[in-house]
Order: structure tokens, then sequence, then C-alpha cells
């Protein structure tokens, strides 16, 4: 399955970001299961974050690569993520821990 793989800035929160604490980490997308996967975390989004908007600042991905990643392990781990997605706002709500 192709994927990209490429370095791009990222901060530990807003509190980091604010003193600069950003620093790279290597991430790969998946364009085919909207998949990113870094060091930090694995998560579905669109296309955005790997093609961000001209002129947002620290956040264009650097060293752009095209790689082949396994399918089946990478489907498995996005199949995984949509089970997160849909049974963790149940979860919250019945362990009255609900976020805004």
């Amino acid at each position: 399955m192709k994927a990209k793989k490429y370095n791009i800035r990222v901060c530990e929160g807003v509190m980091d970001y604010i003193h600069g604490g950003k620093h790279e980490v290597a991430e790969v997308y998946i364009p085919e299961l909207g998949l990113y996967m870094n060091s930090r975390a694995a998560f579905l989004a669109d296309d955005q974050r790997a093609n961000p908007p001209p002129g947002t600042e620290g956040s264009t991905p650097q060293n752009i690569e095209e790689i082949e990643v396994d399918g089946d392990t990478a489907t498995k781990l996005a199949d995984a993520l949509k089970l997160v997605d849909e049974f963790l706002p149940k979860l919250r709500k019945d362990l009255s821990i609900e976020t805004d």
C-alpha cells in the first residue's frame, strides 16, 4: 500500500507551542485509509495534515518520500481506530466522564 513519509513539527500542547517547544518527528500518512502514524500516536483524519494550506506556519511536511507499507497491518490498525472512535463516546458516557 502506498504511503508518504515525512518530517513534521509537533508540540506537546498550547503552552509548549507558545514557548517554542516544537520539535520534528517522522510521520507516515496512508491516503487510501486516511491513516496517520508517528512516534506519539496513530489517528484517522483527512489529508489536510499531510497537505496543509499554503502559509500555514511550521506545519508544512519536510523531506517527503513515497514508501510502501504492509496493507494488511495498516488496514487492521485503521479498523481498530474506527472501533475506538465508535465506542469511546459511549464508554465515556457510561463512566460519567463525557467531554464537551
